[in-house]
């Protein structure tokens, strides 16, 4: 069922960016992302060259207050959150930095360009997911938030990354039109 089995970094084969997808089912059969659920997707450090967990691609679809200003943003790390509340980015324990969160922070370490997906609305109640192309986590870092919880923070930039804003107006045009 999956085309691409293959963990990438970097773009994947057949992929473009502003490619749109209705399911996000559908980014692990192509290979842009490896978690059904989970918004940060990793390579162990069995498999590639750094030996340590690496970051390949996050997915931003709101579960968490992202400050986003489109070619730069900030991404919560994952974990502590409270799984029984309907408000985004209230957490019940402290974040780590293992996992995910410590993968995001070797893709800086390393200078390893992550693949950016975002959550778009389309429709009532119905999210689809964007691929907005290779970005790279230029800082990061840990903070208290107001109730006192420990939360990793980490800044993505599209910063030396090409981007053709025509491109993505094109495919946004054709997903429109499908």
């Amino acid at each position: 069922m999956w085309l691409n089995r293959v963990k990438y970094f970097g773009h994947v084969p057949g992929v473009e960016v502003g490619d749109v997808f209705h399911f996000r089912v559908e980014l692990c059969i192509v290979g842009l992302h490896g978690h059904i659920q989970g918004g940060i997707s990793w390579i162990g450090g069995d498999d590639n060259k750094w030996g340590e967990p690496v970051a390949n691609s996050i997915v931003l679809s709101g579960g968490y207050e992202d400050d986003d200003s489109g070619e730069r943003f900030v991404y919560h790390g994952a974990g502590g959150n409270h799984q029984n509340t309907a408000r985004p980015g209230c957490y019940a324990q402290d974040q780590s930095l293992d996992r995910g969160n410590l993968a995001l922070a070797n893709a800086f370490l390393f200078q390893v360009p992550i693949r950016v997906i975002r959550g778009i609305e389309s429709g009532f109640k119905k999210k689809s997911y964007r691929y907005d192309g290779l970005f790279r986590v230029t800082r990061y870092w840990d903070e208290v938030d107001g109730d006192g919880w420990t939360v990793y923070k980490f800044l993505v930039e599209r910063k030396g990354m090409s981007f053709d804003k025509n491109e993505v107006a094109k495919n946004l045009r054709k997903y429109r039109t499908s």
